[in-house]
């Protein structure tokens, strides 16, 4: 009979940790379970200092119950053109990036000093202008507006 007011405690203590000692006695006498607020007490402060040091262990999380996994669902396959189109954007966007940076190097290189012009940093400012960043644009612009195959009869 003990073990089962003590069971009959805790449950009530993990479903509302907040509830007085008086208020537990009450449910208690609901069920038929005559128990004094002293052991109640005694009780209730074991489990929750039990419950205190499993979660500064990382044992559970008392707070969240754990609910069971669910399916993910299938994502639908995007559209070759809807990726053909995302990928251009990504393509344009990274390449007007590196455009504002190589404008940048620009900028250092046309202020660097002539003594340093034919140094290690000359020559590597020179290459990075030297690049031909802006064709690329033009043919990712180019790859934007082509007319893309439908398939299956629809072209």
């Amino acid at each position: 009979m003990a073990l089962q007011k003590s069971t009959e405690i805790k449950r009530i203590v993990y479903a509302q940790p907040d509830l007085k000692a008086d208020a537990i006695a009450s449910k208690l006498r609901e069920l038929g379970l005559e128990v004094g607020e002293s052991t109640i007490s005694t009780v209730r402060s074991d489990f929750l200092n039990s419950l205190t040091f499993l979660k500064s262990v990382s044992a559970f999380n008392a707070s969240a119950p754990v609910a069971p996994a669910k399916k993910a669902k299938k994502a639908k396959r995007r559209s070759r053109a809807d990726r053909w189109a995302d990928a251009c954007s990504r393509a344009s966007d990274a390449l007007s990036d590196l455009r504002r940076l190589q404008e940048e190097y620009e900028e250092w290189k046309d202020n660097l000093p002539e003594s340093l012009q034919s140094s290690p940093v000359g020559e590597k400012l020179e290459e990075v202008c030297g690049l031909d960043i802006e064709g690329a644009l033009d043919m990712v612009s180019d790859a934007e507006g082509i007319d893309l195959p439908l398939g299956f009869g629809r072209d």
